[in-house]
C-alpha cells in the first residue's frame, strides 16, 4: 500500500471517528445535547436570530445554546482530521498546499480571465440545477410547495451567493474533502474516479448523524436504504463532480467548491420551500438528486474523466 493510501484511509478513519466524539459529549453531559434543531429554536426565539445554515447565524446562536458548538465541531471535522494527517505525517508542504488553495485564484498557468469562467461555470451549473430542481418539486407537489417569483430571486442572488460562501457545512468540510482527500485520491486515479470515490465516502459520512438524530429509524429501514440514501447519495456525488470541476478551473483554488456545496444546500430557499411534512420526504430527496445528476453527467461529457484539468 503507497503512502498516500496510507493517508487517504487514515483520513478517512479519523473523518468517522472523530464525528464520534459528539454523542459521548451528549451521553456525557446527560443527553439533549443533539437536539440541534430544539437548541436553535430556543436561541433563536431569544436572540432574533434566524436559524440559517449560515456559520456566522449558527455562531451566534451557540453563544446563546452551547450545545450547538457540537454542530460547528461535527462540521469541523473533515479540516480537523485532515489537519492531524498533516501534522503527523510531519510535511510542512503539505499544509503549504492547502494554504494556496485559499487563495480565490490558485496558483497555477490559468489567466485571470479563465479563473474568473471557471467560477462562472460553477455557478452555472449549480444555478442549472436548482431552476431544476424548482421546476420538478413545483411540478410534483404544487400547493404544498412554494416557488420564489423572479421579482423574488434576483434581489437574493448576491445574498445567496454570501450564503453559499459562509455555509456551515461548506466553508467547515471542504478543506477536508475536496483541499485534502481529493488530491490524494488523484494520485492513483483519475479526477472524475477521485470525485465520486470522495462523494461517496463524503455521503456515508451522514450515516451517524442519520442514525443518532432518528431519521433512519422514523423512516424505518427499507425507505431509508431502499430510497432515501441511494437519493441523498446521488445528489453528494453530482455535488463532488461540480466542485472538482470547479477547482479544476480555478487553479485549484478551493473557493469553487466551497461555492458548489454552499448552493446545493441552498440558505436562500432558490430552489423553492416546502413546509416540513413534504421536504422531510424521500421524493423531495430526490427532485434536487436527479436534476443535479443530470448538471454532472453533461460536464463528464464535456470534460471527460479529467474534469476541466489542465495539466499534469
Amino acid at each position: 500500500m503507497t503512502q498516500s493510501r496510507t493517508k487517504f484511509l487514515v483520513f478517512v478513519l479519523l473523518s468517522f471517528l472523530l464525528l464520534g466524539l459528539i454523542p459521548i459529549v451528549d451521553l456525557i453531559f446527560g443527553g439533549g445535547l443533539m437536539d440541534f434543531s430544539g437548541q436553535a429554536a430556543r436561541a433563536s426565539e431569544r436572540s432574533g436570530v434566524v436559524w440559517t445554515s449560515n456559520l456566522f447565524d449558527i455562531g451566534r446562536l451557540a453563544l446563546i445554546e452551547p450545545g450547538l458548538w457540537l454542530l460547528i465541531f461535527g462540521s469541523s471535522v473533515p479540516l480537523l482530521a485532515a489537519s492531524l494527517v498533516i501534522l503527523f505525517s510531519r510535511e510542512g508542504s503539505k499544509l503549504r498546499n492547502i494554504l494556496d488553495k485559499i487563495n480565490p485564484f490558485g496558483r497555477g498557468e490559468l489567466t485571470f480571465p479563465d479563473v474568473l469562467r471557471g467560477y462562472g461555470l460553477v455557478v452555472l451549473a449549480c444555478a442549472v440545477g436548482l431552476a431544476g430542481t424548482a421546476v420538478v418539486r413545483f411540478g410534483i407537489y404544487g400547493a404544498g410547495f412554494t416557488l420564489p417569483g423572479v421579482d423574488q430571486i434576483v434581489p437574493l442572488l448576491p445574498l445567496a451567493l454570501f450564503a453559499a460562501l459562509t455555509d456551515q457545512g461548506a466553508l467547515l468540510e471542504e478543506g477536508g474533502w475536496r483541499g485534502f482527500a481529493n488530491p490524494i485520491a488523484e494520485n492513483s486515479m483519475s479526477p472524475l474516479a477521485a470525485a465520486v470515490l470522495v462523494g461517496l465516502i463524503w455521503a456515508s459520512w451522514h450515516l451517524p448523524r442519520d442514525i443518532t438524530g432518528g431519521v433512519m429509524n422514523e423512516m424505518g429501514l427499507g425507505m431509508y436504504w431502499g430510497q432515501y440514501f441511494p437519493s441523498f447519495t446521488l445528489s453528494i456525488v453530482a455535488t463532488s463532480v461540480i466542485a472538482v470541476l470547479g477547482m479544476k478551473l480555478t487553479n485549484g483554488s478551493l473557493w469553487p467548491a466551497v461555492l458548489a456545496h454552499g448552493f446545493v444546500n441552498d440558505a436562500m430557499g432558490l430552489a423553492g420551500s416546502a413546509d416540513i411534512e413534504t421536504a422531510l420526504t424521500i421524493g423531495y430527496q430526490l427532485t434536487k438528486a436527479v436534476p443535479f445528476a443530470l448538471v454532472a453527467i453533461t460536464i463528464v461529457l464535456m470534460t471527460g474523466r479529467s474534469l476541466g484539468q489542465k495539466h499534469d
